[in-house]
């Protein structure tokens, strides 16, 4: 288990790629930006708290976490990067409106059927957004 101090404002680039030990991860409500491969390839991890305050998630953050499930996104989200929840089993996306950027297209305007498509064509995972996005 790890628990990040109070005094980062991101995680950075790489900063536990291919870690297979590291199972839960705490991060402090101050971190707003979950940098590129930040998590990639950490195949064991399963829970991430206190994601509340990210605006970002940049490309393959979380690239291969096959064992993080019900991962949930808060609304001050604003980009999800490209492959960065690939192979994330499910993920909750909270953000009732506003603009967000996923996997490298801009879907504020989507309808979540059509965004569970594209994704489940490409074998990613399974999002689920909040339900007031839907149209």
């Amino acid at each position: 288990n790890v628990t990040l101090p109070d005094n980062i404002t991101e995680i950075p680039n790489s900063m536990f790629y291919n870690c297979t030990s590291l199972s839960d991860v705490t991060i402090p409500n101050v971190v707003t930006s979950i940098e590129n491969s930040a998590f990639s390839n950490c195949t064991n991890l399963k829970t991430i708290s206190s994601i509340e305050n990210i605006t970002k998630i940049e490309a393959n953050a979380f690239y291969n976490c096959s064992n993080l499930t019900n991962f949930r996104i808060g609304s001050s989200i604003e980009k999800i990067g490209v492959n960065a929840l690939f192979n994330v089993k499910d993920t909750y996306i909270n953000k009732e409106e506003g603009k967000i950027v996923f996997d490298g297209e801009d879907i504020t305007n989507a309808k979540t059927d059509e965004i569970a498509r594209y994704d489940l064509a490409w074998g990613r995972g399974r999002y689920i957004f909040h339900e007031k996005r839907k149209k």
